[in-house]
């Protein structure tokens, strides 16, 4: 049980990171700076800070979370305020592509593991699905009989 709540934890992960690499890459394709991109949530130790360009990346401790900072977020940026390097200043299509570019990302994963699902079983999932009731768990057994269900329903 231990290792699968570890690979659950992973696999979270992994679609966190994947979402917020979708809006740092749509924010940079269209001009926007980008302050810091953290993996994890920034509280508790920060594990890894290096400084690429003008972006700071950064992996916390909690690998639950994650989030792409420009300039609009930060109080004390040295971006005039009519900069084009600002999420603010851009048009409407843009700003719409950043933000859905999490979301876009997270899709484009689906079908990527779909796709080596696929290419490691041979097969793609079907939408055919056997249940079967070969016993009932005490605490089910009287939710499971009044539904009409028996054993060995199929």
């Amino acid at each position: 049980m231990f290792s699968s709540a570890i690979i659950m934890i992973l696999l979270i992960s992994l679609l966190i990171l994947i979402h917020e690499a979708g809006h740092f890459i749509a924010a940079k394709a269209v001009g926007i700076r980008v302050d810091k991109f953290g993996f994890g949530l920034p509280f508790g130790p920060t594990l890894f800070s290096k400084k690429f360009g003008e972006t700071e990346i950064l992996i916390h401790a909690c690998l639950l979370g994650g989030y792409v900072s420009f300039p609009d977020d930060e109080e004390d940026c040295d971006l005039p305020a009519d900069s084009p390097q600002r999420f603010c200043n851009k048009n409407l299509a843009q700003r719409a592509l950043v933000i859905s570019a999490g979301v876009i990302c997270n899709i484009l994963l689906a079908y990527f593991l779909i796709f080596c699902t696929g290419f490691v079983w041979k097969q793609l999932p079907d939408n055919k699905f056997i249940v079967s009731f070969e016993s009932f768990s005490p605490v089910a057994v009287e939710s499971a009989l009044n539904s009409g269900f028996e054993k060995g329903d199929i």
